[in-house]
């Protein structure tokens, strides 16, 4: 899954954060303070908006002001109701957070003029895909809503017929009249804002199939031509994943969605794995991200598609850090090759990745149950990770190396301990001190496969006198089984054949010099008392010689 499953560009990262795109920071010009925008939206069936921005100054006389407009993805138009529009200029939005140039909406400052009343004008531009509708499901996010804070703004969105329910609306709205067929919400906005609304429909689905070779896709038929362009992409991207990871995939399946909560708008997509046997179902794709930078979704995508290939050579659904961290590092490195831009991608990951201060070590322990902190975290270190060992030991070629060497283990990648392994192997060295100084936790497979050698030669050494013999050589076979799989389990195997064959013996050895000082004491004994007797003896029979003499 990539959080936008998330948007690592600007947009997305606001959208997390805020539920709000990046709000700007725009000059505050002469404004009268009965100043109102009123924003009309409406949207048809297959989520088209129109969006109709009335502005009435409040005063007679001339003055100045300014509203958000599209850049360049749609043309807004301005009509004067009341007066004229005396000058007109665009100038670039600056984010309030200070992160540069907002990319989608400019700042149109325009001067008036008007005698006989206050001045009025409208000004109208289209979204085509202002909502994203995946049946029943439906999503609604504004245009950026921004105008001079000493002006007042209502807006009002209107609901096409059909709509069945208005779900979840961000900022709480003033009203919501059902009461007609097309249902409408009624808001008063702060100075700059977005309104996000998830809803169901009750017309049905009208699909399209599309197939290209191993690739399929079922998408609404209104997103017929978005769905051939992602169809392309994988289409084009095969051939390259297939030789990066060594394998090939059967097909793959790939749907659109849309947000049916306001907290999935953070997932840019996600697939299905099963985690006993790493089958990986269709690949979800969240529509909202067509409406973010140029090769946001391209990048979604790709990762989508390298966890298909990843749980394909066996890599665990489990073991987080490295299918989010491939994922997202296989993604922007195939940005060029596939002509997509990875830039504001790379650029949040890295960004976010700073701010840890490379200590990596908590994502060792992500888990499908959730983080204990920043989920973007989670998703920039892993990235960091892969990111710096790709920069030090050749890029791609060192993950065609490592995916190679995967394929050799019988029940998949499901260890970091082997991960680290595994990832040294294929850089021809021992990774094992560089993710100790981010913080993992390890044990190093390398001496744990020479302990195991040389415990098994000491127990054939020692041949039948080694006490438990066969439940020594059955603990190391053990630990060799599950050395690749389970190192933790192996590590408990060593520990025990261990155990009898360094400390039993050494028990053994102690108890018989123990026997040995027991019969040296036994026969100085014996000796001593023996020579006693013959002492005794002696006298006795001098005294007897004594005797026979007197």
């Amino acid at each position: 899954m990539l959080p936008v499953r998330g948007n690592r560009t600007r947009l997305l990262a606001a959208v997390i954060i805020y539920i709000f795109l990046a709000i700007v920071i725009v000059p505050v010009l002469a404004q009268e303070p009965s100043a109102k925008y009123t924003y009309n939206m409406t949207f048809d069936q297959d989520g088209f908006t129109t969006v109709d921005i009335l502005y009435d100054s409040g005063s007679v006389g001339s003055g100045v002001s300014w509203v958000a407009v599209p850049k360049n993805f749609t043309e807004t138009t301005m009509l004067a109701l009341q007066g004229t529009i005396t000058s007109v200029r665009r100038v670039v939005y600056q984010p309030e957070d200070g992160g540069g140039a907002n990319p989608f909406y400019d700042n149109l400052t325009f001067s008036y003029a008007s005698s006989d009343g206050p001045f009025s004008m409208r000004l109208r531009f289209n979204m085509t895909e202002g909502a994203m509708i995946v049946e029943p499901n439906g999503f609604f996010y504004s245009p950026q809503i921004a105008v001079p804070s000493s002006a007042s703004i209502q807006a009002v969105l209107t609901f096409p017929d059909g709509v069945e329910s208005i779900d979840e609306i961000q900022p709480t709205p003033v009203r919501v009249d059902t009461s007609s067929s097309r249902q409408e919400v009624l808001f008063n906005l702060p100075s700059e804002s977005r309104v996000a609304v998830t809803f169901t429909v009750s017309w049905a689905q009208q699909t399209s199939h599309i197939r290209e070779g191993k690739v399929e896709a079922d998408v609404p038929s209104r997103y017929l031509d978005l769905g051939t362009r992602m169809v392309e992409l994988y289409k084009r991207a095969i051939p390259l994943m297939d030789e990066l990871f060594n394998s090939t995939v059967d097909r793959i399946s790939m749907k659109f969605f849309a947000p049916s909560t306001l907290p999935q708008l953070s997932i840019g997509g996600y697939t299905p794995i099963d985690p006993s046997s790493f089958q990986a179902g269709t690949i979800y794709l969240n529509l909202f991200y067509f409406r973010a930078q140029s090769g946001t979704m391209e990048t979604i995508a790709i990762h989508e598609l390298t966890h298909q290939y990843e749980a394909h050579i066996g890599i665990s659904p489990e073991l987080l850090w490295v299918q989010e961290g491939l994922a997202n590092y296989v993604a922007v490195q195939m940005g060029k090759p596939l002509n997509y831009e990875t830039t504001p991608t790379a650029t949040e990951l890295e960004t976010t990745a700073r701010e840890l201060s490379a200590n990596y070590g908590m994502i060792q322990y992500w888990g499908l149950g959730g983080t204990t902190g920043s989920l973007f975290q989670y998703y920039a270190a892993s990235y960091e990770v892969f990111k710096t060992l790709g920069d030090e030991h050749g890029g791609l070629s060192l993950y065609s190396s490592f995916f190679r060497e995967l394929t050799d283990l019988k029940v998949g990648l499901k260890s970091a301990n082997v991960a680290v392994y595994e990832l040294g192997l294929a850089a021809r060295t021992n990774l094992a001190s560089q993710f100790t100084a981010w913080g993992f936790e390890l044990v190093d497979l390398s001496s744990m496969n020479a302990r195991i050698i040389k415990l098994r030669a000491e127990a054939l050494l020692y041949g039948p006198f080694l006490p438990f013999r066969e439940q020594v050589l059955s603990h190391l076979q053990l630990a060799q089984d599950s050395l690749y799989s389970s190192p933790e389990a192996a590590v408990g195997h060593i520990t025990i054949a261990a155990f009898y064959i360094e400390t039993v013996p050494m028990i053994i050895a102690g108890v018989v010099l123990v026997l040995i000082i027991l019969v040296a004491v036994v026969v100085v004994v014996n000796k001593r008392r023996k020579r006693r007797q013959a002492g005794l003896a002696s006298y006795f029979r001098d005294s007897l010689g004594m005797v026979r003499w007197l």
